[in-house]
C-alpha cells in the first residue's frame, strides 16, 4: 500500500509541475506580446504616416454668411477642431505658406488668417500643394477648403482622378449679394453714373450713399425692379468731389459694398506748333480750354522752352537741323509726343535721321501722283473710341504727292494702294504728305479733328477716376524733383514708394508688385500732395455660382470638412491588443499562484 501511494504522489507532483510551467510560460508570453503592442490596421493607410497639404481659400467670396459667422470663420474653426493631433501639415492660403507644421502650430496659423484680395485658381493650388511634399512615397493628401466658386474653367472631374485630392466645401447661407459693379463720371455734365449688381434677379432695394471723404453728399434707395442689375445717375456740382466713395448696405459679401474714386483737376495740354509758314488749322483744332496752344516759326524757336510742352507739331519745315533733331529726341525721351507733318520739299536725309531716332519709319522716294486716303485702322488705340461703327463710304481726302514709308502694323490711315499715310511709334506720329492746300485737302476732311485731337490727348497719360488693384497702373505726375526726392503714395499711415522714372518736368510712376489696398491714395512729393488716385478690388468674387456635387462624376469627392476628417479617423483607426494580452498575463499569473497553493 505504501508503494502504491508513493507512485501516485510522484505522478501528482510531476503533473503539478507541468501545469505550473505551462501557466508561467503563458504569463511570460502574454507579457512579451503585450509589450510588443500588436495591432491590426483598419486600412493600409493606418500603417503609413499621413502628410496633409491644406489649402484654405481666404478670398473675399468667403465673406458670405454661414452657420458660424462667415465662411472663412467656419472653415478655420472646423479645421482647428478636427485636424488629427498627430498630423503633419503643409498649410497655405492665397498669399501665405507654412510647411511641416504639427497640429498645435497649424491651429495657431489657421486662426490668424485674414481675408485677402488675392485669388488662387484651384489648379494652381493643387500644383502648389504637390510641390510642398518632400517624401513622394509617403501617404500624401491634398486638402482644398473653399466655397468653390465657378469663376474659372477648372476641370474638376479631371482633377479628381487623382485619389489624393479632396475638395472640402463650406456652403453659405442662401442670401442675395449686392455689389457696386462700376461707375463712370461725365466731366461735361458733372454726373456720376453708378452701376449696381445683384447675384440674382430681385425686387429688393438697397440704400446707396455718396461721400466726398467723410462728407455725405447724397443718399437714396435704389430699386432693382426684378432684375440683377440697375443704374443710377447722381448730379454733382463742379469741384464737389475730389476724394469720392460710394457705399451700399448689404449683409452678404462686404468688400464690394464700397467703391472709391478720385476727380482731379485736369491740367491743360500744352501744344507747340513749329512751322515754316503758319497754318491756321492747328489753332482751330486746339482752341478750346483743354489745350494751351502756342505756335512759332522755326527761326524764332526758343529751344529752352521745348521741355515745358506736352506735344510738338512740326508742320511743313523743310530742314530739321542738328539742334532741332537733338531737341526733339530729348523731348521724346522725356515722355513728350512729337508729330511730324513734312514739307513737300523736305530734305530727306535730315528728316530720316530724326524719324529713325524717334523709332518712326523713314521716308523713301517722293511719289508725285494723286492718291486717296481710304483705309482706317479702327483697332488702333488712337481711334478705338472715335467711331461708333466702321465707316466705308465717306468723302475720301487725297494728296497729290507723298513720301513712301514702311509702316507695318502701326499704320493708322492708309492710301488706297495700302501705303501708309499716318503711322506711329510710342507717342510719336508721322504723316506721309504735306498738308499745304496745293498738295492736300486733308485739313478739310472730317478725319483731321479726331486724329489730331486724340494725338494731343494721348500725349499725356489720362488718369482714370479709379483703377483696380490687380492691374499694373501707370501715372504721369507733373513735378520737378530734387535728386534726393521721390514720389510716394500715402493712405492713412501706409506709405508706398512705387517704381518711378524721372523726366525733366515730370515723373512716371508704376504700381507693379505694390501691396495696394482698396482706397484713395495721395500722391506726394517734397511734402506736397500732387493728386489723388483711387483703387478698388476687382469684382470677380461677387458672383455666387458654386460647384455642386452633381457636377462631378464621383459625387462623394465633394465633402464637408467634418465628413472628410471623420473618414480619415476611420481609415487610420487600428485595433490594439496589448491590453487584452496584459489581462491574459495577469490571469495566467493568478492561475499559477492558485495552482501552487491548492493543487495537491
Amino acid at each position: 500500500m505504501l508503494k502504491v501511494l508513493s507512485v501516485q504522489s510522484r505522478k501528482s507532483s510531476q503533473i503539478k509541475k507541468w501545469i505550473v510551467l505551462s501557466l508561467r510560460m503563458l504569463t511570460i508570453a502574454s507579457f512579451v506580446l503585450a509589450f510588443a503592442q500588436p495591432f491590426i490596421p483598419a486600412s493600409t493607410e493606418a500603417s503609413q504616416k499621413t502628410v496633409y497639404a491644406v489649402y484654405l481659400d481666404n478670398s473675399f467670396s468667403m465673406q458670405m454668411p454661414s452657420k458660424r459667422g462667415n465662411l472663412l470663420t467656419q472653415a478655420k474653426q472646423e479645421l482647428v477642431e478636427l485636424i488629427p493631433e498627430n498630423a503633419t501639415v503643409h498649410f497655405f492660403t492665397n498669399q501665405d505658406r507654412f510647411t511641416n507644421l504639427n497640429a498645435a502650430t497649424f491651429k495657431k496659423e489657421v486662426l490668424a488668417i485674414e481675408f485677402s484680395d488675392q485669388e488662387l485658381k484651384i489648379e494652381n493650388a493643387v500644383n502648389k500643394a504637390k510641390s510642398l511634399f518632400g517624401n513622394k512615397n509617403a501617404n500624401n493628401k491634398i486638402v482644398l477648403v473653399s466655397d468653390f466658386q465657378l469663376k474659372d474653367e477648372t476641370d474638376y472631374a479631371a482633377l479628381l482622378k487623382d485619389e489624393s485630392i479632396s475638395l472640402l466645401q463650406v456652403q453659405p447661407e442662401n442670401k442675395i449679394n449686392f455689389s457696386i459693379a462700376n461707375l463712370d463720371f461725365n466731366e461735361n455734365e458733372q454726373t456720376l453714373k453708378i452701376q449696381l449688381s445683384a447675384s440674382e434677379q430681385t425686387q429688393e432695394q438697397v440704400e446707396l450713399s455718396v461721400y466726398n471723404a467723410s462728407e455725405l453728399l447724397a443718399k437714396q434707395e435704389v430699386a432693382f425692379e426684378n432684375s440683377a442689375s440697375t443704374e443710377i445717375e447722381i448730379s454733382l456740382s463742379e469741384g464737389e468731389i475730389t476724394n469720392g466713395n460710394v457705399q451700399i448696405e448689404d449683409e452678404a459679401i462686404q468688400y464690394d459694398n464700397q467703391f472709391f474714386f478720385s476727380i482731379n483737376s485736369t491740367p491743360k495740354i500744352k501744344v507747340l506748333a513749329i512751322y515754316e509758314e503758319e497754318a491756321s488749322f492747328l489753332r482751330r483744332i486746339f482752341k478750346n480750354e483743354e489745350f494751351e496752344f502756342e505756335s512759332t516759326s522755326i527761326e524764332n524757336l526758343d529751344y529752352a522752352q521745348l521741355n515745358e510742352k506736352n506735344i510738338i507739331v512740326l508742320n511743313g519745315v523743310k530742314n530739321i537741323s542738328n539742334q532741332l533733331n537733338n531737341s526733339l529726341i530729348k523731348f521724346s525721351e522725356d515722355a513728350g509726343s512729337v508729330v511730324i507733318i513734312p514739307h513737300q520739299e523736305a530734305k530727306l536725309e535730315n528728316y530720316n535721321t530724326t524719324l529713325l531716332n524717334l523709332n518712326l519709319p523713314k521716308f523713301n522716294a517722293a511719289i508725285d501722283n494723286e492718291q486717296k486716303i481710304t483705309n482706317i485702322n479702327f483697332e488702333h488705340p488712337l481711334l478705338e473710341n472715335v467711331f461708333t461703327e466702321q465707316i466705308t463710304n465717306f468723302e475720301y481726302p487725297l494728296t497729290r504727292s507723298h513720301f513712301q514709308m514702311k509702316a507695318g502694323n502701326n499704320a493708322i490711315l492708309l492710301y488706297a494702294n495700302q501705303e501708309a499715310f499716318l503711322t506711329s511709334a510710342d507717342k510719336n506720329y508721322v504723316f506721309a504728305a504735306s498738308f499745304s492746300t496745293e498738295n492736300s485737302n486733308f485739313t478739310n476732311s472730317p478725319l483731321i479733328v479726331p486724329i489730331l485731337y486724340n494725338i494731343a490727348r494721348e500725349s499725356v497719360l489720362k488718369q482714370n477716376i479709379f483703377d483696380f488693384t490687380d492691374e499694373i497702373n501707370q501715372y504721369l505726375v507733373e513735378v520737378n524733383l530734387a535728386s534726393d526726392e521721390v514720389v510716394k503714395l500715402t493712405k492713412d499711415e501706409d506709405v508706398l514708394i512705387p517704381q518711378q522714372r524721372r523726366f525733366s518736368q515730370s515723373v512716371e510712376i508704376n504700381t507693379p508688385e505694390l501691396p495696394i489696398e482698396a482706397g484713395t491714395y495721395q500722391v506726394e512729393a517734397a511734402g506736397e500732395t500732387l493728386k489723388n488716385i483711387s483703387f478698388n478690388y476687382p469684382r470677380t468674387e461677387s458672383k455666387l455660382d458654386y460647384l455642386q456635387a452633381n457636377q462631378l462624376q464621383n459625387q462623394d469627392r465633394l465633402k464637408s470638412i467634418e465628413d472628410f476628417f471623420n473618414q480619415e479617423s476611420r481609415l487610420q483607426q487600428v485595433d490594439e491588443y496589448w491590453k487584452v494580452l496584459l489581462m491574459f498575463a495577469i490571469l495566467f499569473l493568478i492561475l499559477e499562484m492558485l495552482a501552487l497553493r491548492y493543487l495537491k
